[in-house]
């Protein structure tokens, strides 16, 4: 009984959020005529997030695992000046890097591609020191044992470290892929032409012109964003938990 409020309170708030997603979710399929149908650019809007969310989280992986095993095992000159800078990127909003992003995308001649959406989105701080943290865990005399073996540092990271923290690398792709699919500041900066949209930045464009567009395609919009981060996280939500948990507090061996 000690319990009930809790829970009541959680239900409640629960059907406080729910409610109006499932709104979104029905009216975006009704029309006065029936069905709507779906709008050609929102369907290559869908692709391209689901491409560029994909791609960047796959990447962001990769490359916050290997830096983060160099910040975690290795020993050179500025590590902890380093750690420290990571540390303080993850403090800034990803506003701010709007106009550097498009310099920096210009200067490449990528600005309006696809590469220009996924580049900024491969390599974050955050990923780093979440992964330097679950690679902290593991102890260091399984990976000298496999050094002795003669086992080579790719080896070591693909077939001996990889398996050892695979619920924190699990829940960090879902947080990526989560976070790249309703990112806007990278969008709004590097391209400019519709073929290239994303949800989040289409929904952002239908938001200026909401009453010039009918009211099922920006419902649409809403929904396609919001209910695939929704479901993959409620369906994945004990590997995000324990994997984050297992990285930041304790390593446990299976």
């Amino acid at each position: 009984m000690k319990h009930t409020g809790s829970a009541v309170l959680l239900i409640v708030l629960a059907a406080l959020w729910v409610v109006p997603l499932l709104s979104v979710v029905g009216e975006s399929d009704r029309t006065d005529g029936g069905p709507h149908e779906l709008d050609p650019d929102l369907i290559r809007a869908l692709i391209v997030s689901v491409v560029v969310s994909g791609v960047a989280s796959v990447l962001c992986c990769t490359f916050g695992t290997m830096a983060g095993y160099a910040m975690s095992k290795k020993r050179f000159y500025g590590k902890k000046l380093l750690f420290g800078v990571l540390v303080g990127a993850m403090f800034f909003p990803p506003v701010v890097l709007m106009a550097p992003l498009f310099k920096v995308t210009a200067a490449l001649r990528i600005y309006d591609t696809l590469a220009a959406l996924i580049l900024p989105s491969s390599v974050s701080a955050f990923a780093i020191v979440y992964m330097k943290a679950a690679i902290d865990n593991v102890p260091s005399s399984i990976l000298d044992a496999a050094k002795i073996d003669g086992v080579g540092e790719v080896a070591i990271l693909t077939r001996v470290l990889l398996p050892l923290v695979r619920r924190p690398l699990v829940a960090l792709l879902l947080l990526q892929f989560i976070v790249t699919w309703g990112a806007l500041a990278v969008p709004m900066a590097v391209v400019d032409s519709p073929r290239n949209y994303t949800l989040a930045l289409r929904l952002a464009v239908a938001a200026r012109k909401f009453h010039y567009i009918p009211k099922q395609e920006f419902l649409w919009i809403v929904g396609l964003i919001a209910v695939p981060a929704i479901v993959l996280f409620l369906l994945r939500a004990r590997d995000i938990m324990q994997g984050a948990m297992g990285a930041l507090f304790r390593y446990e061996k299976e």
